[in-house]
């Protein structure tokens, strides 16, 4: 597949972009080769289409210009396809009053063209449905893999992440692409056992990192320089912050935390922050590790079998 192939599955089918609808493509000159494909497509379906290519900013939630976020006010839909996210600054939260908005932060060519982001939205929806009926009620669960994980974590406070379908249909909707997981924040302190993480921590591993956690907290790990920047956000740093299953078939493992959280059939362990899930843990650090062909039980029923989900 090219580019213009995930394109069109994010206008067409994400979006339902429409003739004549106003779309903003918020770009810089790291992505404007992805930011003008985008461009071609929703030329090809007839919306009335804009491409801004700004600076490059220098780190996640900084505002645009006056005159950007302005523009943004006027638009129908708005696609935000910047090296750094953009969904958390003021100017995205009030277009999205009026307008459905898609962020694509960082994301990479390999995503688009054939990655997570060309992933059937509407299955996905439908995953994440029969997710949320199966751990209703459900109180703890336990993941083992052949590698040596076997961890356990409680969840009886917050509730599960449902909204990460990929589908930005309908006024105010707001989206990250590529999307495919659900997810929860553990009870604080519940989690405890060894994770043999053999997928990515940020970036692809050539070797597993094993991590012991007792109590909710990091006790050890076997990759120093983990344990050195977890801590230097204090203890916090080393909360066991979120559990998260991947549900996007076309998502691959790439070393980019956005595309390796969706892969189908892995899951992953999130450290730090877990106020953004409704927890009650801020931290301003906050990874993921992702762990293969897990087997995953939920109050002692198997739900993921070697990295295969059972759904019926």
């Amino acid at each position: 597949m090219a580019l213009i192939d995930g394109a069109r599955n994010v206008l067409n089918n994400c979006m339902a972009l429409k003739k004549k609808e106003k779309l903003l493509i918020i770009t810089d000159t790291e992505k404007e080769k992805i930011g003008a494909v985008f461009f071609e497509s929703a030329h090809e379906i007839g919306a009335d289409v804009l491409m801004l290519t700004i600076p490059t900013a220098e780190k996640d939630g900084v505002e645009p210009q006056e005159s950007v976020a302005r523009l943004m006010l006027e638009m129908d839909a708005i696609i935000l396809l910047t090296k750094h996210s953009m969904t958390h600054t003021e100017a995205r939260r009030k277009a999205n009053r009026r307008a459905r908005i898609v962020s694509m932060p960082d994301v990479p060519e390999i995503s688009v063209s054939n990655g997570g982001v060309t992933a059937d939205y509407l299955e996905i929806q439908k995953m994440i449905a029969r997710m949320k009926e199966i751990v209703a009620k459900k109180k703890e669960i336990k993941i083992v893999t052949e590698k040596g994980t076997e961890f356990t974590m409680k969840f009886t406070r917050y509730k599960w992440i449902d909204k990460d379908d990929g589908l930005c249909r309908n006024r105010g909707d707001l989206t990250t692409l590529p999307a495919g997981e659900f997810f929860c924040a553990p009870d604080e302190k519940s989690a405890n056992g060894k994770l043999v993480i053999d997928g990515s921590f940020g970036t692809l591993l050539k070797d597993p990192i094993t991590i012991t956690v007792k109590d909710g907290f990091v006790e050890s790990s076997s990759d120093a320089q983990v344990l050195k920047t977890m801590d230097s956000y204090g203890k916090i740093g080393r909360n066991i912050a979120e559990f998260g299953i991947g549900l996007n078939k076309n998502a691959k493992l790439i070393g980019h935390p956005l595309e390796d959280n969706k892969v189908f059939g892995t899951v992953h362990i999130g450290f730090g922050d877990n106020s953004r899930y409704g927890g009650k843990i801020k931290c301003a650090y906050h990874a993921h590790g992702v762990i293969q062909k897990p087997t995953v039980y939920i109050d002692g029923k198997i739900l993921i079998d070697n990295g295969k989900l059972m759904l019926d």
